[in-house]
């Protein structure tokens, strides 16, 4: 049988830190509801933590989304490679390391995170992968009480994997 997406109750267990290169506080995204071979959609309220690492004076700037998506995007790398080899561990192998080399046509709808009440939806779509560089688009949203969504942030990021 052939997986292509991931199940709930997999991601519910995911320790997202031995997916990501980060670790403690600097692992912003709180969980997972969708992934599948070419979209991850992760859900997070770290923006509202006073102690946030991307804080300063109490203020987190819009640009910061830009971290959130490529946590999201390095997250749904390492799930990819999951699927990709048809077998479901509760940790990856090794988690692999890139490096930030564009990131493109973002437009940010909102000036800081820190006052959006609502948690964040991160949504990365890949647009192409292969051994050497991942590129990816993003949309971060809200959700409000009547399940309308606003769009806070979009772009693109592609990042340089390390060998």
């Amino acid at each position: 049988m052939s997986i292509n997406r991931l199940t709930a109750s997999y991601l519910d267990n995911l320790c997202l830190s031995d997916w990501i290169p980060h670790q403690g506080k600097m692992v912003l995204l709180d969980k997972v509801s969708v992934c599948d071979e070419v979209l991850l959609v992760a859900q997070t309220s770290s923006h509202l933590r006073v102690d946030n690492p991307l804080s300063y004076q109490g203020n987190l700037p819009a640009y910061c989304i830009v971290e959130y998506a490529a946590q999201a995007m390095a997250l749904h790398a390492s799930l990819s490679r999951q699927l990709s080899s048809q077998t479901l561990s509760a940790v990856p192998a090794l988690v692999q390391q890139g490096y930030l080399v564009s990131v493109r046509k973002v437009l940010l709808n909102v000036a800081v995170l820190h006052t959006l009440e609502q948690a964040l939806n991160i949504q990365v779509e890949k647009i192409v992968a292969d051994d050497t560089l991942l590129r990816y688009q993003f949309t971060a949203t809200t959700s409000s009480e009547n399940r309308s969504k606003s769009i806070i942030a979009t772009g693109q990021l592609a990042v340089f994997l390390k060998k």
